[in-house]
């Protein structure tokens, strides 16, 4: 994007780069270590575009994609400790929806779903930390 750019600083000290034109601005936010906080663009002052943050010790936590302020497509959440994947699903206008995926820290399925209108809904799986079957719960 081309425009102009400013840096601001917030009163807890942390640093804002924003590029801007007319009516977009894409935002940089940094953890006082200087590492990259949070990432995304501004259209008409509501998030837009892809979204991404990260923790104090620069692991992605979060990927996600923005429709005119609500979260449309895939979202993904990591583990801040070392970056493993934790969760995948997919949101319509800030709604979970579709089946959705959960992770132990160790890298296997703790559990997987449906969502619907944000509930839980039908048949869940939940797994043990080693891998094995721990229970189903039927959500309705």
């Amino acid at each position: 994007m081309k425009g102009s750019f400013v840096i601001l600083q917030t009163p807890n000290d942390e640093n804002i780069l924003e590029v801007q034109n007319s009516k977009e601005i894409y935002r940089i936010r940094y953890h006082k270590n200087g590492k990259r906080f949070t990432e995304h663009g501004l259209n008409s002052g509501k998030v837009d575009g892809d979204f991404w943050v990260w923790a104090p010790n620069g692991n992605l936590t979060e990927h996600g994609f923005y429709t005119n302020g609500k979260f449309n497509g895939i979202f993904t959440t990591y583990y801040e400790s070392n970056g493993s994947k934790r969760s995948e699903g997919l949101y319509r206008n800030d709604d979970r929806t579709g089946i959705w995926t959960f992770w132990h820290e160790n890298g296997q399925k703790s559990s997987e779903g449906e969502f619907r209108n944000s509930s839980m809904f039908g048949t869940w799986t939940y797994w043990f930390a080693n891998g094995d079957l721990d229970r189903r719960i039927n959500w309705t």
